[in-house]
């Protein structure tokens, strides 16, 4: 069965926001914590053990430390259960997380041709080194399975589809979609019904 877990669910600058004052990021201030969100991610696993995150928002460390599927396995000194990383587009809320994730655990991060572009030529990834952080390329409207760190099938599909954009980018924008192999389920009203879905960040305003 395909598990979701909702790591984030605010837009760009996360609630509250560091300069809003508007009445949602006040409250969330004050007198309503609960309304406090970072910003928009999510892991999949089709088996629990293996996780894959779609997007690596700029609140990364935050999300996994909240998150205890995320966590080292107890005993190891260095893991990871973290097998890669699908990106949806090569904007900063989506890539900044990456920074995160430089301290030498191996994982694959999957993206669009253009969006593996845009880290190659900005320097400051570099610290994800090529040797431990394998670049996948990924196509629009094909469905692809990531793999497991041993090579092994990891159980679920994703198929990226082209959405619109923000002008200012180049890269494309994809919105992947993850079903778990065995129930054939995607991302959608249906969701609920076809998978284990918890939330380490609540909901906020989009």
């Amino acid at each position: 069965m395909l598990r979701v877990v909702v790591l984030g669910a605010a837009a760009g600058g996360g609630v509250p926001q560091w300069n809003c004052g508007c009445p949602v990021c006040l409250m969330a201030r004050t007198e309503r914590p609960e309304l406090r969100s970072t910003q928009a991610s999510i892991a999949i696993s089709a088996d629990g053990a293996h996780w894959f995150l779609i997007n690596a928002s700029p609140d990364l460390r935050q999300q996994i430390t909240a998150t205890p599927q995320l966590h080292p396995k107890a005993g190891k000194l260095r893991h990871s259960p973290i097998a890669g990383v699908i990106l949806t587009n090569g904007e900063v809320d989506a890539v900044a997380g990456l920074l995160s994730m430089r301290e030498g655990s191996p994982f694959t991060l999957y993206a669009h041709e253009r969006v593996l572009a845009i880290l190659k030529s900005n320097s400051i990834f570099n610290v994800l080194n090529e040797k431990n952080v394998k670049r996948q390329p990924i196509e629009v409207d094909r469905a692809f399975e990531p793999a497991l760190p041993d090579g092994a099938p990891s159980g679920i599909e994703i198929l990226p589809f082209e959405v619109p954009g923000k002008g200012i980018s180049k890269a494309r924008r994809t919105r992947p979609v993850a079903r778990a192999r065995a129930i054939r389920s995607g991302f959608g009203s249906s969701i609920s019904e076809a998978a284990n879905i918890s939330t380490s960040s609540p909901p906020a305003r989009g």
